[in-house]
């Protein structure tokens, strides 16, 4: 059996060169902006959701497979000027690799932070929709992010939480 430190760069090689199967796929790149609301499945008693506004910049690389993608995501929120949440993710992004109407779901992993000062590893799970027109599309997404935030007060029964927060968002991609 092969040992891990000879495969390993085999499989990153096939899966970070892009285009390297198909030739045609090229890196892009993508912001968008939306709304967010946060809270109100995990939160803590007495706590109400919160609607703010999002910010997002992507990245993505073409893998061997058209129909995957690896992405990279700068994510910041901003809940009633009061709770400001910043993250980065990298995951997958499972599209139609053809068509004027490109559904996707994507998945990531990544280090969210809360107000600066509170930190952890989330994860974010969603889906959208690409509207090609030329070299560019249009993009419609919502997401669910999932991180861990510090209780507000001390409580000697929690050490920690989670908090989920949902942007809707419009893009475009380049």
């Amino acid at each position: 059996m092969p040992s891990p430190s000879r495969v390993l760069p085999l499989l990153a090689a096939v899966l970070l060169l892009p285009g390297a199967l198909g030739g045609q796929e090229r890196v892009t790149f993508s912001g968008a902006v939306g709304f967010a609301r946060q809270g109100g499945l995990v939160d803590g008693p007495g706590e109400r959701p919160t609607i703010g506004y999002s910010l997002v910049g992507s990245v993505e690389v073409p893998t061997f497979a058209r129909a995957l993608r690896l992405r990279g995501d700068a994510t910041f929120a901003d809940f009633a000027g009061d709770r400001q949440i910043g993250a980065l993710s990298a995951g997958l992004v499972v599209v139609r690799p053809s068509g004027t109407v490109r559904p996707y779901l994507s998945g990531s992993g990544g280090f969210y932070t809360l107000g600066g000062a509170r930190d952890g590893a989330g994860y974010a799970v969603g889906g959208g929709l690409r509207v090609q027109m030329g070299g560019r599309a249009l993009l419609v997404e919502t997401r669910v992010h999932n991180h861990p935030i510090q209780p507000t007060a001390p409580l000697p029964w929690v050490e920690s939480r989670r908090t989920l927060w949902v942007p809707i968002s419009l893009g475009m991609q380049f």
